[in-house]
C-alpha cells in the first residue's frame, strides 16, 4: 500500500508538504503498524515458526521504510502484512 492509498486526500496535502514532514507522518502511521503487530512476536503467540519469521522480515521492513524511501518519501509504499 502506497502512501497515498491511506486517504484519497493526502495526494493534495502532500504536495505543500516538505520531505521532513512526510517523514513524520510515514514514521506515525509505522509506529501505528508496528504497534497492531507486536503479539505477532511474544514467545506464547499462537503463530507458528515460519509465520512469526515472516511477521518478523514485515516489522524489520516497517522500521527500515523511510531509509528505503528516503530518494522519494511522497512515493513511499508500505510493505503488505503476512497472512495469519
Amino acid at each position: 500500500m502506497k502512501l497515498t492509498d491511506i486517504q484519497p486526500l493526502l495526494v493534495d496535502a502532500l504536495a505543500s508538504m516538505t520531505d521532513e514532514d512526510i517523514a513524520h507522518v510515514i514514521r506515525q502511521t509505522r509506529n501505528h503498524l508496528l504497534q497492531q503487530c507486536d503479539w505477532t512476536q511474544l514467545a506464547d503467540s499462537p503463530l507458528s515458526p515460519t509465520q512469526k519469521a515472516d511477521w518478523a522480515d514485515y516489522r524489520q521492513a516497517l522500521r527500515d521504510i523511510v531509509e528505503n524511501n528516503s530518494a522519494n518519501l511522497a512515493e513511499t509504499t508500505f510493505p503488505v502484512e503476512p497472512g495469519i
